[in-house]
């Protein structure tokens, strides 16, 4: 059954095969990327990342002072491949981050769905940052799938989009899901709205982010830049649904599949320091390698 409109000014009918941006449920995706790379024997999770993007060796911990005089600590651990999965390794977004954090995060310049000369470069930027605790200490929701998108490409040798495609996507028969869409499709993709903060009042927001999706040229974000149909989506959570494989397509092992959606965080993530995220609860929720258990 469908319901609901392209948008709210034509009225068109959502048709099934409606393009949507799927944001963060690109995580999931990057993860599954992630894990097959482990299979290869091309990495461990327990892996420092600064092995694969030496930018990350040595990281320094936030203590106090605004962004042009603040003071650090060095970092009791190196942030692992196992700490960007669980969001732990001391990352954050901008628009939760303090307002130095947020600030320093500003100052690089480094926005994933937004051009960039280069994916290596921007990733260094934000290793260059201090991080708002130590790894393993803190759950803070966060770029750690944009920095595990650009080392699927170091440990690949295939771009992020390529890996993606060859590896999951074609396999798996998700035709439609991708980081462009082609122009014949570009009227598949539906309008985005949000509420404004100032009237209340709904409005189309479309252009703050369909660029990127029909003309490209933005960093390929791990964290949240893929558009996807429902269909689409489905394959790829029914591969998960069936412990890694899908009509004869087999992408992760069974226990892979079993070992990522364990929690993997120290109880639950109140524990961990967030006891509230986007207005919701976090009292029971833990972290696997890819998402919430």
């Amino acid at each position: 059954h469908r319901t609901g409109v392209m948008d709210i000014a034509s009225g068109t009918p959502l048709p099934e095969d409606a393009i949507f941006r799927i944001y963060s449920m690109t995580k999931p995706v990057t993860a599954v990327a992630v894990m097959m790379l482990v299979e290869d024997g091309l990495c461990a999770i327990d892996d420092p990342v600064a092995k694969y993007i030496p930018s990350f060796a040595n990281g320094r911990v936030y203590l106090s002072g605004d962004a042009d005089n603040y003071e650090s600590e060095p970092a009791r651990r190196d942030i692992t491949i196992k700490h960007l999965l669980t969001h732990t390794g001391g990352l954050i977004y901008a628009n939760q981050a303090s307002p130095t954090i947020a600030e320093l995060y500003k100052r690089t310049g480094v926005v994933f769905f937004e051009p960039h000369d280069s994916f290596a470069d921007a990733v260094d930027a934000i290793a260059g940052l201090p991080l708002v605790s130590h790894p393993g200490d803190e759950w803070h929701y966060s770029v750690s799938h944009d920095i595990l998108g650009r080392l699927i490409e170091v440990l690949s040798g295939q771009t992020f989009d390529k890996f993606l495609q060859t590896r999951i996507f074609d396999p798996l028969g998700m035709v439609d899901t991708g980081f462009q869409i082609a122009p014949k499709n570009h009227h598949r993709l539906a309008a985005n709205y949000g509420y404004d903060k100032v009237t209340g009042d709904l409005k189309d927001i479309s252009d703050f982010s369909a660029d990127r999706f029909l003309n490209g040229g933005a960093l390929l974000s791990g964290g949240g830049g893929l558009v996807s149909t429902s269909a689409d989506y489905l394959r790829f959570a029914r591969m998960m649904l069936n412990c890694g494989e899908l009509d004869g397509a087999r992408l992760l092992k069974p226990e892979t599949v079993a070992l990522m959606t364990t929690n993997h965080v120290d109880g639950d993530i109140p524990d961990m320091g967030e006891l509230m995220h986007s207005g919701y609860s976090m009292a029971g929720i833990g972290f696997g390698l890819i998402g919430a258990v």
